[in-house]
């Protein structure tokens, strides 16, 4: 996805932060060298950096959404099997395989994925 297709899918979400970080991507910098995001001074580099930021999707394990936010490249995918369909994999004696399984793909934080795989070992592997 392009700068300006994210811009318009942020917008379409209601998530104007990331709208004007792409704004001061797009536009490049003000005359003083500075966009503003939420009152605050951002320069081009700064509003790429952000946008370069990913939030930790562990909550959709957990039911509890996840602070975390930073670099992918911090991220790993991790697979589990929600609660609702365990009993009909144990009585099948087996859990099938994705996408047709109902598993479920996250993209987690490192120590998120350690904690789901240390609390959820038999339904939850790292990919």
């Amino acid at each position: 996805m392009d700068i300006k297709e994210r811009r318009r899918s942020a917008l379409a979400e209601g998530d104007q932060i990331t709208a004007d970080l792409c704004d001061i991507v797009i536009s490049g910098q003000d005359s003083d060298g500075t966009g503003t995001v939420l009152g605050h001074p951002c320069t081009v580099q700064d509003a790429e950096a952000e946008l370069d930021q990913t939030t930790c999707e562990c909550g959709q394990w957990s039911g509890v959404p996840c602070g975390w936010r930073g670099p992918s490249e911090q991220m790993v995918v991790v697979e589990f099997m929600p609660e609702v369909l365990r009993e009909s994999h144990r009585a099948a004696r087996n859990s099938g395989q994705y996408p047709h399984n109902g598993a479920v793909h996250i993209t987690v934080e490192r120590k998120c994925a350690q904690l789901i795989i240390a609390n959820d070992p038999d339904w939850a592997a790292i990919l």
